[in-house]
């Protein structure tokens, strides 16, 4: 039994080890490596890039995950208040529906107006609404980005599965990742 515990100990620390080689070298070292040790370490290197990149990329544009998500709750949460105020039901099934149509371009600005008009709300109220559901596009269409990319993660780490281990040997982590990721734009 002291055997096969020594053995797991120098196999995590083993992994430990090509973990931090790979994130520093993008490839693993050349030596006996087992295909298992392999698509473990590459696959964890693959998911703390995936994590790092989307970081990155939010830093770039001021945004913070946490912060964004938390943001679009209140948001539905302001509108429905904007709605009340005046005596008007609207539903959060309906704030979600119509920021999802406005990123797919079949709901405008002067689609709003008129449906925010209908239901008899004041200008002022209106003008408010646009602009949560702006703040709201734009979130939805980052929080669409992130799941994209997380999509593409699930992806590499199936190529990964597939492969031999002398192709793992001669992949580079670093760049399958940035090339799959440049394929998925930030647009906000």
């Amino acid at each position: 039994m002291f055997d096969i515990e020594k053995d797991m100990k120098n196999r995590l620390w083993d992994r430990k080890f090509l973990r931090n080689w790979v994130k520093q070298f993008g490839v693993l070292p050349e030596g006996n490596i087992q295909q298992e040790d392999a698509r473990a370490v590459l696959k964890e290197v693959v998911s703390e890039h995936t994590d790092s990149y989307i970081q990155r990329k939010l830093s770039s544009i001021d945004e913070d995950l946490a912060d964004i998500t938390s943001e679009a709750q209140v948001i539905e949460g302001r509108i429905l208040y904007l709605a009340a105020k005046e005596n008007i039901s609207i539903t959060t099934d309906e704030v979600k529906q119509k920021i999802t149509l406005f990123i797919a371009g079949s709901y405008t600005q002067d689609n709003a107006i008129n449906d925010l008009k209908e239901k008899g709300l004041s200008d002022e109220t209106i003008q408010k609404i646009l602009s949560l559901l702006q703040r709201g596009v734009e979130i939805a269409r980052i929080l669409n980005w992130k799941e994209e990319i997380w999509s593409k993660e699930a992806d590499l780490e199936s190529q990964i599965d597939g492969m031999t281990l002398e192709q793992l040997l001669q992949l580079d982590v670093r760049k399958l990742c940035e090339d799959a990721y440049r394929e998925i734009p930030l647009e906000v």
